[in-house]
């Protein structure tokens, strides 16, 4: 009987030993605090993904400058000037033209007999050829006024030089074009008149080139 006692406390007392290895089991933190603490190099990792994309939006406000810059230099932008600021470019006259212009202009009917004309109504006459400056300085030096009219000052008398001109123009007639004015010299070595040199002055105006002043040099 005390052996049987004996086996049965040796039985529980190794029961006992057995239960006290396998508090230990139950203790093993150590691999979970190694399993928590593994991840810590991955924030360090995250770090650096975070650094990058934001890094990596740089570039991007260079090129939406681009467009910025191209928007600046539409055409749009460039002032045009205005026509009022160009200037006007004159017209050339050859002397072929310049000597048919002359021809058709003397054979105008003058103006030098009994009748009167008003100023408005001589310088309507003779516009087609003639610029109001010469009406004012030839055609008025051989007329007078009487009232609003203007009339023959001395019937059966000379006109004052200038008031007509000679059309035999020759290769020896000169021209000469400087911008909106052209001067044509023809000399004449006699037949009803001395022999004299006639000047004659031609401007450009809004209606085309216009005999501007005749003059006489002996």
């Amino acid at each position: 009987m005390k052996s049987v006692s004996t086996l049965l406390l040796m039985a529980g007392l190794i029961a006992l030993s057995g239960c006290g290895e396998k508090s230990p089991a139950s203790v093993q933190p150590s691999p979970q605090v190694q399993t928590s603490e593994s991840p810590s190099p991955k924030p360090t990792t995250t770090a650096t993904a975070t650094a990058t994309a934001t890094a990596s939006p740089t570039p991007t406000p260079s090129a939406s400058s681009t467009p910025t810059s191209t928007a600046s230099t539409k055409p749009s932008a460039v002032p045009t000037a205005s026509p009022s600021s160009t200037p006007k470019a004159a017209a050339t006259l050859d002397r072929k033209a310049a000597f048919e212009l002359l021809e058709k202009a003397s054979e105008l009917k003058d103006v030098y007999d009994e009748k009167s004309y008003t100023k408005s109504e001589l310088y309507a006459y003779f516009a087609p050829y003639y610029t109001n400056n010469y009406v004012d300085k030839i055609i008025l030096k051989n007329m007078k006024q009487v009232g609003d009219k203007w009339t023959l000052a001395h019937p059966n008398s000379e006109l004052i030089e200038g008031s007509y001109y000679e059309t035999n123009f020759t290769d020896k007639t000169k021209l000469e074009q400087t911008g909106d004015k052209i001067v044509i010299t023809n000399s004449l070595e006699g037949g009803l008149s001395e022999a004299h040199e006639e000047t004659i002055t031609l401007i450009q105006t809004n209606n085309g080139w216009r005999i501007d002043l005749v003059e006489w040099k002996m």
